[in-house]
């Protein structure tokens, strides 16, 4: 049976009544007259939500797409046989499609499947291998560096070099600065976990300085992103009075007490933002700050972990189970300095960031080797993944409202 023309919007909506909503997102194709319907059969609907990607119905229809360049749309499969007496455009059929119009999701419903329908087994299948497809085109939510023999999709600038297993953001001379980001956004707004090990090694003649951070950000400039020298430790304003990294958070490990930046000690764990304005070093803009126990600084291995869900960010050492640091903050609407003063929210407006790593030396003898040795991040999706489509979701709006990175409203 040849496949009817329509026109399906690059979100899979499959409506033509939203047309005019969304008519720039809008391309003809041609898709089977039964559709993402013969795949999952009846008792299955309910599982499927407006917004499915195009890559998912194709998948379910049958086949993989064929990708043929980054510019390259899915290719549609062929067209599934119809059923007797449900033929004809899918305008044709509210009763199959009543959400189709209101571009709501599907009632949870599960009526009796024809006896015409796939196999579970083979539904299954098929919804397995979506699911694989579909996690390609989505940003990528976790990574593993058991160590840095490869480092692979890393941009590292300044000083920052690969050496042996570990990622070397400055060796042990003066006036270093180093940056090392991970390529590719990451989700962020709906939870984060992330943990890595590093050693900061002293030098043998001189004074241990100046620092290191992690850092998540969304800065205009991605993974060309770069900070202040010296104080700034790579995020900051420091000794270049650099904009600093904008739509940023740092969580920064200072191994040298500036006076003037009203630094607490010289092993000082302290997290850092001014929302969509460049970062900054000084004091006054830590949410939350704290002096561990055990030196970070003396040439052995230690571990942090920066765990983030949304309202709280808690920071642990060595593998406690309790936080040195938890506090109440949220990237999207921000929480308290630690003066008492309001600290704006991070300002990542897609609810996606770059992660990495800066460290600093001094002048002269103000010197330390600092060097990541593995890292790990696990994000919380922003949405659920039946949610994810091509149709950018601020088309959608209740109340003039986008709901921000959550579509919460």
């Amino acid at each position: 049976m040849a496949s009817t023309k329509s026109v399906v919007c690059t979100g899979t909506c499959g409506s033509r009544a939203m047309r005019s909503d969304h008519q720039h997102l809008h391309r003809e194709r041609r898709v089977g007259d039964r559709g993402i319907d013969a795949a999952l059969g009846e008792g299955d609907r309910h599982l499927v939500l407006t917004h499915v990607s195009s890559a998912f119905r194709t998948v379910l229809d049958g086949g993989f797409p064929k990708l043929r360049g980054p510019q390259t749309r899915p290719v549609a499969s062929a067209p599934t046989p119809r059923v007797p007496g449900q033929g004809g455009d899918e305008a044709k059929l509210p009763s199959r499609r009543p959400w189709a119009a209101a571009g709501r999701p599907l009632a949870c419903r599960a009526p009796e499947r024809p006896a015409s329908e796939p196999s579970h087994e083979l539904r299954q299948s098929r919804a397995a291998a979506a699911t694989v497809f579909l996690a390609t085109g989505l940003v990528a939510q976790s990574f593993t560096y058991a160590n840095f023999a490869s480092i692979s999709q890393l941009s590292l600038l300044g000083n920052a070099a690969q050496s042996g297993t570990a990622l070397r953001l400055t060796a042990n001379s003066s006036n270093q600065t180093g940056w090392v980001w991970r390529q590719g956004a990451l989700p962020v707004a709906a939870g984060f976990d992330t943990t890595f090990t590093f050693r900061v090694t002293p030098p043998t003649v001189g004074t241990k300085a100046e620092g290191m951070a992690l850092v998540i950000h969304d800065d205009p400039n991605g993974t060309a992103t770069v900070g202040g020298t010296v104080w700034g430790m790579g995020y900051g304003v420091g000794a270049n009075s650099a904009v600093g990294i904008r739509n940023s958070i740092a969580i920064e490990f200072d191994t040298y007490q500036d006076g003037f930046l009203s630094d607490t000690s010289a092993n000082e764990l302290t997290i850092h933002t001014r929302g969509a304005q460049g970062n900054n070093e000084n004091e006054q803009y830590s949410i939350a700050r704290a002096t561990p126990a055990q030196n970070l600084a003396n040439g052995q291995v230690h571990t942090l972990r920066v765990r983030y869900v949304p309202g709280t960010i808690e920071v642990f050492v060595d593998g406690a189970t309790t936080p040195l640091i938890s506090r109440a903050y949220s990237l999207v609407t921000g929480g308290l300095y630690a003066n008492g003063t309001a600290a704006p929210g991070a300002n990542m407006t897609n609810g996606t960031a770059i992660a990495g790593f800066c460290a600093t030396t001094g002048a002269g003898t103000l010197t330390e080797l600092v060097e990541i040795l593995s890292w790990t991040w696990n994000s919380t999706p922003l949405t659920p993944p039946c949610y994810a489509g091509s149709l950018p979701q601020d088309v959608l709006r209740i109340d003039g409202s986008t709901g921000g990175p959550l579509r919460k409203v």
